[in-house]
């Protein structure tokens, strides 16, 4: 057995799906410098209204949410970079 064919493994993930997921998922990786710019993402993800009156449902994968909080992390506004992505991506 080669060493490569080791790392080559596919792990099925749900897609988050959920607030409060991506809340976890944010906290985990600690994009954000304070609490308060944390809270501040949070509240304009919550007025975005995924699923409500013809938005889209907030459906994003694991690695494609990780992927927007690192490109977030290298704007100067990384609450509103990451809210923009989400909506771009969810829509």
């Amino acid at each position: 057995m080669d060493v490569e064919s080791a790392f080559d493994t596919d792990i099925p993930v749900l897609p988050i799906t959920s607030l409060d997921a991506v809340d976890h998922c944010l906290r985990e990786v600690q994009l954000f410098p304070s609490g308060k710019e944390h809270q501040r993402a949070m509240q304009m993800l919550a007025e975005a209204r995924f699923g409500e009156d013809g938005r889209g449902q907030l459906l994003v994968g694991v690695k494609k949410l990780l992927s927007m909080a690192e490109m977030a992390r290298q704007d100067p506004d990384p609450a509103y970079k990451l809210v923009s992505s989400l909506s771009r991506e969810v829509s």
